[in-house]
């Protein structure tokens, strides 16, 4: 099966879990879905399941500068690098 690209994607539901690099964790098993615009997602995270089959399982390490940077987000931290456990359904 070849990997997915990302002008390809019409929709995708996978599971997540996510931390900062530090450990602490943010969310946990959470089921999310992207479609071909991929407005609301971080561009590190979007690129790592872009590399992603279906099925497929992966820890992705999205550094700061592709995740939420120097303004942070909600409890994130600025300059936070991220760690997501994803399931693609």
């Amino acid at each position: 099966m070849p990997c997915l690209e990302i002008k390809s994607i019409k929709f995708i539901i996978f599971n997540y879990s996510v931390k900062t690099i530090t450990g602490t964790s943010i969310s946990e098993d959470v089921q999310y879905w992207i479609d071909a615009s991929a407005v609301n997602i971080i561009p590190g995270l979007l690129e790592g399941i872009s590399l992603m089959n279906e099925g497929g399982e992966a820890t992705i390490i999205v550094p700061s500068d592709l995740a939420y940077g120097s303004s942070g987000h909600q409890n994130i931290e600025e300059n936070m690098s991220l760690v997501f456990d994803i399931v693609i359904s």
